[in-house]
């Protein structure tokens, strides 16, 4: 996506911008998502070939493929409602240990909302604010009338 900006800071088009485009949303149609970044990027990079002069891409296909990629980020959800970088276990980032199972880390949760937010665009609507966080608060407004609980103490 970097390379798509070096182009518009220069008004110039991207060269073969059709064709990167075609060949991203082939990837995506065809291969398994075993990386978040692999849903970021896609998008990312879609959207911003989209608007390249010559480039053409059907509602249908821009459908199409904000389906898969809906999919595909659903597999990166977690029991705990935030998302893992990875499908399978191991390292969620350099900073981390190697596990067994997929842990939710923030990287993946800027990740999933940037992606979000981009299929949303593409889709050419406004972006829906997110709902509320649910009722269950880490200290609700009866908990900080009487301070700390005890379990906290």
């Amino acid at each position: 996506m970097a390379f798509v900006q070096f182009y518009k800071h220069f008004d110039q088009p991207v060269p073969r911008a059709q064709a990167l485009l075609d060949s991203t949303v082939s990837e995506v149609r065809d291969q398994k998502a075993v990386h978040i970044c692999y849903v970021y990027n896609a998008s990312q990079l879609v959207a911003n070939l989209r608007g390249q002069p010559g480039v053409k891409v059907s509602d249908v296909q821009i459908q199409r493929f904000v389906s898969k990629e809906i999919e595909d980020l659903a597999k990166f959800r977690r029991e705990d409602g935030g998302f893992s970088t990875l499908l399978a276990g191991g390292p969620a980032n350099r900073f981390e240990l190697a596990t067994d199972r997929p842990v939710s880390n923030a990287d993946a949760g800027g990740l999933a909302l940037l992606t979000r937010n981009t299929l949303h665009k593409l889709l050419g609507g406004e972006v829906p604010k997110l709902p509320a966080v649910a009722s269950r608060h880490l200290f609700d407004s009866s908990a900080a009338a009487d301070g700390p609980s005890s379990a906290t103490q």
